[in-house]
């Protein structure tokens, strides 16, 4: 295969509301598109998406750095395989979120020409059925607990929530409206975005043991107290955006006790190293949750697939599309009662957003 031109767009898209988390207030996303081209006309995008305070490089270093890849991929003829490209892929030493773009678009090359083989060659075996969590901002607690309860009874069976601004008196009390209103059957996730003390992450956890937590997401502003957390907590505890490298993520998984993985791939950065290491996490029976960093609907159908590989039946925090008062395109994969339905035949998927890039 040979990759005629890449071509790249930056957009920039407005929230519908504030969505505020204990590390900051996000009200746009700003990311970048990129659209490779082949030889035989085939089209496929990526999305590079880095978000302050959680990626590691910023909007203008990923714009450079795509910049400057626009001459060495131009007429680029790759190897027949796409694990074999990704070779090249790894002497290009790319940013992660532009890394996460061109592994999408070269994915997705390889799967318009040769999907079977693809398939067969990075062994995987997808679900039609993605169970996604809805997840809820920093609010007083009434605005949460109301946009709660209408995310519950529009079919949301597990539900993220984001803590660390407020009094731990009104987190534990909104939790508490929570199972009360709709008793056991929903699942609840906590996020503290590392806003924590140990000491704070102690007494924290020991009032929210009685809700029946799934998992406590990033207690501790020093990773290495929530490893220590992660040992003898009663809640399990997950580990999300401190995880920087897939070095990083491969000594956790083995060297810690950690059950929960919540993975953000734009943060990681290769599409192909997390296809490697989700059958090997399965298999060590620690569970891989992918997490969204409020990509554009380009990036997150990405996301969705990778979600579709992974066999447990936990949800995955892909849903965020309700966040953004525009996207790119139509969602290929709306969220439906708490579901998102997946068709390999339907990845990639074809955006109607050739007229960006005139």
């Amino acid at each position: 295969m040979k990759i005629k031109e890449l071509k790249y767009i930056a957009y920039s898209l407005p929230f519908s509301k504030t969505f505020s988390t204990a590390k900051q207030k996000i009200k746009n996303r700003r990311g970048i598109i990129i659209r490779l081209e082949d030889e035989e006309k085939n089209i496929a995008y990526g999305e590079a998406a880095p978000l302050p305070k959680f990626s590691s490089e910023s909007f203008s270093q990923t714009e450079e750095q795509i910049s400057s890849l626009t001459k060495k991929i131009k007429n680029l003829q790759l190897e027949d395989y796409f694990s074999n490209t990704i070779d090249f892929v790894e002497k290009l030493r790319l940013l992660p979120s532009v890394r996460f773009a061109v592994e999408q678009a070269l994915l997705g090359l390889y799967l318009k020409n040769e999907k079977d083989l693809v398939i067969q060659q990075l062994k995987i075996k997808n679900n039609s059925i993605i169970p996604v969590n809805a997840v809820f901002g920093i609010e007083e607690v009434n605005k949460v607990f109301k946009e709660v309860s209408k995310g519950i009874n529009s079919g949301y069976e597990t539900i993220k929530i984001k803590l660390g601004k407020f009094r731990l008196s009104e987190e534990e009390k909104l939790i508490k409206m929570i199972r009360e209103k709709f008793g056991g059957s929903i699942k609840i996730r906590l996020d503290a975005n590392s806003s924590w003390s140990y000491d704070q992450a102690i007494s924290n956890i020991e009032c929210f043991e009685e809700f029946d937590i799934e998992f406590i997401e990033e207690p501790c502003t020093r990773i290495e107290d929530s490893l220590k957390l992660i040992k003898g907590s009663p809640i399990p505890i997950a580990l999300d955006e401190s995880i920087k490298s897939f070095e990083m993520l491969n000594l956790f998984a083995k060297e810690s006790k950690v059950k929960f993985l919540v993975l953000k791939p734009m943060t990681l950065g290769s599409i192909y190293n997390l296809l490697s290491f989700i059958p090997e996490a399965e298999a060590n029976n620690i569970i891989v949750i992918i997490s969204s960093l409020f990509e554009s609907v380009v990036g997150r159908s990405a996301l969705v697939f990778l979600s579709s590989v992974i066999t447990h039946e936990h949800a995955h925090g892909i849903g965020v599309a309700q966040y953004f008062k525009k996207d790119l395109d139509q969602d290929p994969f709306p969220v439906e009662k708490g579901l998102i339905k997946f068709g390999s035949e339907s990845y990639p998927s074809a955006f109607n957003i050739e007229k960006l890039f005139q």
